[in-house]
């Protein structure tokens, strides 16, 4: 094989790879939505009605009125969670405005030091896997500058991080929320709401859903 041909073949190999690396992240595209669905049961009332067998859970799912003008709520479900450590859970699909999708899960935990720390965990690992399709960080260098911002209302802990949507383009911001004494909120947004997008915008979802928890 020539000089040329060979490095032809190489430089062909080496834009595939790149091609495939680069698009890895996508192969997950649509999730926000499909994660939901697929364990959701439809709505066409405007506000977030009761999950059956999330009874406590679903309390914390923000009414659409809450979220601003323009806003649908799309599907409640019972995402998957561990029994050993959570009572129940719930979520809830949301769409608004100039395509903005948000995903709001609610979590109980089971009494004691325990289940609380394990619940933040197990949370923690949702938050994960979409950090990088929601915000485009891999690193913790945002996260760590958004530490020092205040708490949204009702969270006794916080971890949150915002960058740009890899699957829609759109700003992305994810809030875990620890709501006393035994609720951890977690909102994954793609989009803004009510004028307010990034860590700004999660963050006010996560106020509404401990507001709704708390009526």
């Amino acid at each position: 094989m020539s000089l040329a041909r060979w490095l032809l073949v190489v430089g062909t190999v080496a834009v595939t790879l790149a091609g495939v690396w680069q698009w890895q992240p996508f192969a997950s595209a649509r999730t926000m939505e499909a994660r939901v669905l697929m364990q959701a049961s439809p709505v066409a009332t405007p506000v977030a009605s009761p999950v059956a067998g999330a009874a406590n859970s679903a309390r914390y799912l923000p009414p659409v009125n809450a979220l601003g003008e323009g806003w649908s709520l799309v599907s409640t479900g019972i995402p998957d969670a561990n029994p050993t450590v959570f009572i129940d859970s719930a979520s809830a699909f949301y769409v608004g405005p100039s395509g903005t999708r948000l995903i709001v899960l609610a979590y109980t935990n089971l009494p004691g030091r325990a289940a609380v720390q394990r619940s933040w965990e197990d949370v923690g690992a949702v938050y994960e896997s979409y950090r990088y399709e929601v915000t485009g960080y891999y690193s913790y260098g945002r996260e760590e500058e958004l530490a020092a911002a205040a708490f949204p209302e009702g969270c006794i802990d916080v971890r949150r991080l915002d960058g740009r949507d890899q699957v829609y383009g759109l700003p992305g911001a994810i809030t875990q929320c620890a709501v006393d004494p035994d609720v951890t909120v977690l909102v994954i947004l793609s989009g803004a709401v009510d004028g307010l997008s990034g860590y700004e915008a999660s963050d006010r979802v996560a106020t509404e859903a401990y507001r709704a928890g708390n009526r």
